[in-house]
């Protein structure tokens, strides 16, 4: 009978494996869309560690025998999983001195995380919604979050010739209507000797890049202008 019952677990885990599989799959193929460090292969591991884990522990509590000086807590190990996605999560974020980046990949990994520890308790109905409704967040509220205008980072960086120092014409031209400069620094190319200038912008309307990318290339010793956004 208890020979039984342990095929029965094992069969089961075997379920739930696959499905963590394929539900931490879904939600790492959006992230690897988007070039994202944590992408496929993260996801799917992240989902089948947390499974696995609880699983096991759910039948070791199963055939343990019980006793007054023994007890067995699978969410207690849930509990460390959660804990532990915080360092996996702390991995995938960017942050400079302007912009933090990769804070919804963090998000995306610690859900997958709880995804495996919902379908290793075998509650699989909430495992499903929940996967679904995330894969829409990450989807749909995307395209809905590029149509609410935001205030928008760009950075340039701009190669001038030697001997010219153009820091304040530079930003000068910069500061259109609805900009902010939000910090700048500068290096020197060692090969060509120019100085390069990165100007941090913040602006809180639509501003043509083109335009102004133009107006700076309008000085004789501006050599290159490049214009990114993030």
């Amino acid at each position: 009978m208890k020979q039984v019952i342990s095929d029965m677990l094992f069969t089961e885990i075997h379920i739930k494996l696959f499905l963590a599989f394929l539900l931490g799959g879904i939600l790492g193929v959006e992230r690897q869309r988007h070039g994202r460090a944590a992408g496929l292969r993260t996801h799917i591991l992240v989902c089948l560690a947390s499974t696995a884990l609880v699983s096991i522990s759910t039948v070791i509590s199963l055939q343990w025998p019980v006793s007054e000086n023994v007890r067995i807590d699978p969410t207690r190990l849930a509990a460390g999983i959660m804990t532990g996605m915080g360092f996996i999560g702390a991995g995938t974020i960017i942050r400079s001195r302007t912009y933090i980046r990769g804070l919804t990949t963090s998000a995306s990994v610690w859900l997958t995380a709880a995804l495996g520890i919902i379908i290793g308790l075998g509650v699989y109905d909430l495992a499903l919604k929940t996967a679904m409704l995330s894969f829409l967040v990450l989807i749909g509220l995307n395209k809905i979050d590029n149509l609410i205008w935001t205030e928008k980072f760009v950075v340039l960086t701009i190669s001038v010739s030697p001997a010219d120092d153009l820091l304040e014409e530079l930003k000068a031209v910069c500061l259109v209507k609805g900009a902010k400069i939000v910090d700048v620094h500068f290096s020197r190319n060692k090969k060509t000797a120019n100085t390069i200038y990165k100007i941090h912008l913040k602006f809180s309307r639509e501003v043509n890049g083109e335009n102004l990318t133009q107006k700076l290339l309008n000085f004789p010793s501006v050599q290159k202008v490049n214009w990114k956004s993030y």
